[in-house]
């Protein structure tokens, strides 16, 4: 029997989306800390992905606004907040053993109006849209950063959202599975 092969391009077009969903991850981690309740955030947030989104705001406030203070003061603010919750997170797994997921995204700070995946799909992109709205009306750099980052942290969690329920999809179809399989072996 011959195995069916995927065409190339449709190789390359997976390796593209995957490409642009790291992207997406890494450009929404600046602003997305701001939303995550501290000590929260999963292992991945400090590894290359956060080194990648905050060399790119880091590019941003030098770069491409350089003649304003507020950006790099968001960019030194962001940084000691990534402390905060890397502190907490080791004072968590010291105290209480606590590991999270190597996948996991944290609890988002509005999952107290609404549960933590609504909020993570509808209330942070919403969140972000607004800050970006109240920067740009305010006239601060920040908007265009904001802005990517209202992009960025909805095509990531609507990402993380669809893995998620493919995750729970596969385990109920294993189930359903082993539960054919158990009355079919009765017999």
């Amino acid at each position: 029997m011959k195995q069916q092969h995927q065409p190339e391009f449709l190789e390359g077009v997976k390796q593209n989306v995957s490409i642009i969903i790291a992207l997406a991850q890494s450009l929404s981690i600046p602003f997305h800390a701001w939303l995550t309740c501290p000590g929260t955030m999963g292992a991945r947030y400090f590894g290359f992905q956060m080194i990648i989104g905050m060399s790119a705001l880091l590019f941003y406030a030098i770069m491409i606004v350089p003649h304003s203070p507020g950006v790099f003061l968001f960019f030194v603010m962001t940084c000691c907040w990534l402390a905060v919750h890397r502190l907490k997170l080791s004072w968590k797994r010291n105290v209480w053993g606590y590991r999270p997921h190597s996948r996991y995204v944290g609890k988002s700070v509005f999952s107290y109006l609404v549960g933590n995946r609504r909020a993570r799909t509808v209330c942070e992109p919403i969140a972000a849209f607004i800050a970006a709205y109240y920067a740009y009306a305010d006239g601060s750099s920040l908007s265009g950063f904001f802005l990517l980052s209202a992009v960025c942290l909805y095509v990531s969690s609507q990402y993380i959202s669809r893995e998620e329920q493919a995750k729970l999809q596969a385990l109920e179809d294993a189930r359903a599975d082993q539960y054919w399989i158990m009355e079919n072996m009765q017999r």
